[in-house]
């Protein structure tokens, strides 16, 4: 929600040829998935890949960015940034 409420309403406002893509890998309990899902539907600028989240999987998460990129958004330039604390 952060990046929604701050940069990410300036670029809707400012550029219609950039789109935000939220990619999440499932989780290990379910009732978080079900949360998830929830969470698609309702904003629509999520994508779940299917596998388990786990640190030696993000390259499989690197690769469905690039495949979302080039088969469904078809552009040729990607930014991908992480959220997670150093």
């Amino acid at each position: 929600m952060a990046i929604r409420k701050s940069w990410m309403q300036y670029q809707l406002i400012k550029s219609s040829n950039v789109v935000t893509r939220f990619f999440v890998a499932l989780h290990e309990r379910n009732k978080v998935n079900v949360e998830l899902k929830k969470e698609v539907e309702f904003f629509g600028d999520i994508v779940i890949v299917p596998y388990m989240d786990h640190y030696d999987l993000v390259v499989l998460k690197i690769v469905a960015i690039c495949e979302y990129a080039v088969c469904v958004a078809s552009t040729k330039n990607i930014m991908k940034c992480d959220d997670d604390p150093l």
